[in-house]
């Protein structure tokens, strides 16, 4: 993400996450099956449960349950927090390492596509941790780097767009996104879903 305090980058960078989603459809369609499986754990939440986008962006797989829970959003860029406020999301601009929430705060944290950006899983998880209240849920959604198709997927993306979209630097297997789910929180689903291009862990805060 963008360093704060620099508006021509902001729009720079939300210009080309836009320009990623509208000319590439297959990765907005993708969405879809992100926003099935997080509807299994809060379509039916009330107002006084809340969920933290955390890296949020423009709040678009988090934004159909704002209707019916409180969904806090976490980002860098300012570009895609005004997108995501209109999208229903109550909206926080921070870098997401250091998150700037009390302790016990929040009944479920999502992170989507955001982990394999983040240098040091320790720390991210140990603040994910920090604001989850007993019991609370994480759920995590990253490409898999052991999915033949979403390596191709990735470069084909690169090649289309003349650049290196993903910025992932901590890419996941299935084997160590179990490990850190697991060592954070109580793993309590594992799985894949869009053809086993992604994955997905479910933990709960012990």
């Amino acid at each position: 993400m963008p360093e704060q305090g620099k508006p021509a980058y902001d729009r720079e960078y939300a210009q080309d996450f836009s320009g990623y989603y509208n000319k590439l459809k297959i990765f907005r369609l993708v969405d879809i099956q992100k926003k099935k499986l997080l509807a299994k754990y809060f379509s039916d939440k009330s107002e006084d449960y809340t969920l933290l986008d955390l890296g949020c962006g423009t709040g678009s797989i988090t934004s159909s349950f704002a209707q019916n829970c409180t969904v806090i959003g976490i980002d860098q860029n300012p570009v895609l927090l005004k997108i995501a406020q209109k999208n229903g999301l109550k909206t926080i601009q921070s870098e997401i390492s250091l998150i700037p929430l009390s302790e016990n705060s929040v009944e479920a944290v999502f992170m989507g596509d955001v982990i394999e950006h983040i240098e040091s899983r320790s720390a991210i998880l140990s603040e994910v941790n920090r604001v989850l209240k007993k019991n609370g849920m994480l759920i995590i959604i990253t490409p898999n780097y052991s999915s033949p198709l979403w390596n191709i997927a990735e470069k084909m993306a690169n090649f289309l767009s003349g650049k290196d979209l993903s910025g992932h630097i901590t890419p996941f297997t299935k084997d160590a996104l179990f490990f850190w789910v697991d060592k954070y929180t109580k793993l309590s689903k594992i799985g894949c879903i869009n053809f086993g291009m992604w994955l997905f862990a479910v933990g709960q805060k012990n």
